[in-house]
């Protein structure tokens, strides 16, 4: 049975404002609900526990251990506080973050798609071999059609 416990669990936003400081909490197996006002750091409570933000004092564990993913995770209640949302509100107010420059931000889609392709290559080998399989039934070595499929197929 895992159990999350902050011990003495301070946190202070970046301009060293505190939001909490001497912290103690248990969170045993099952359920548990984190109720309060909006604004009173529910949210940075559980990115906290999830490894996402750093104590400035205290510490987090789970069975005694340092609290990390996969052990804890945090689930955003609004799109906006995950990376996707924040990605897409950066790039939608012009701000330059490290979000707006990850290698899928502004990736070109191709204007047509190979797959089909693949699909027509693999089933025209498959012709292929079944045609050369019939082939090499009556002969005694490998068939011209079998060779010519595995060059195309490196083998």
């Amino acid at each position: 049975m895992s159990s999350l416990v902050l011990s003495d669990v301070a946190y202070a936003f970046p301009d060293h404002t505190p939001l909490f400081t001497g912290l103690d909490l248990t969170v045993g197996p099952g359920l548990t609900a984190l109720i309060g006002r909006n604004g009173v750091g529910k949210s940075t409570l559980l990115r906290l526990a999830a490894a996402e933000l750093r104590p400035s004092a205290g510490s987090i564990t789970v069975d005694g251990e340092p609290a990390r993913p996969p052990a804890v995770a945090y689930l955003p209640q609004l799109l906006a506080d995950a990376p996707a949302g924040r990605t897409l509100a950066d790039l939608a107010l012009g701000r330059d973050t490290d979000l707006t420059h990850l290698p899928w931000v502004d990736r070109r889609i191709r204007t047509w798609e190979p797959e089909p392709l693949r699909w027509l290559g693999v089933r025209a080998m498959y012709a292929l071999y079944r045609t050369a399989d019939r082939r090499e039934a009556t002969l005694p070595t490998t068939s011209r059609l079998a060779q010519l499929g595995n060059r195309l197929t490196g083998r």
